[in-house]
């Protein structure tokens, strides 16, 4: 069982570099995370573009999130604030008549 090929870069790789298709960059071997399940033992995208990709994934279910809450909130939250007035007493001394 062959699998499917592997890229090519477009350009010539020095040996101790690794090419990232993502930036479409080569940089060295060590700016690369190890991953067993791959042939030379390291990932396909570089630490950067890795970081950018995760940190993208974050913001986006974050921001989902961060909408469904605030549609939470203003569906339970009165459309408009409600506010008690307290009465202040009698004036007079009286005691208030209890109803």
């Amino acid at each position: 069982m062959a699998g499917r090929p592997r890229k090519v870069p477009p350009v010539p790789v020095l040996p101790g570099q690794k090419f990232c298709f993502r930036c479409m960059t080569a940089k060295p071997v060590e700016a690369f995370a190890t991953d067993r399940a791959q042939w030379d033992q390291r990932r396909t995208i570089c630490g950067s573009c890795d970081d950018k990709r995760r940190m993208a994934h974050y913001h986006a279910c974050n921001r989902l999130k961060e909408i469904k809450g605030r549609l939470e909130a203003s569906l339970t939250a009165p459309a408009v604030p409600v506010r008690f007035l307290s009465r202040p007493p009698k004036a007079t001394g009286e005691p208030r008549s209890v109803q």
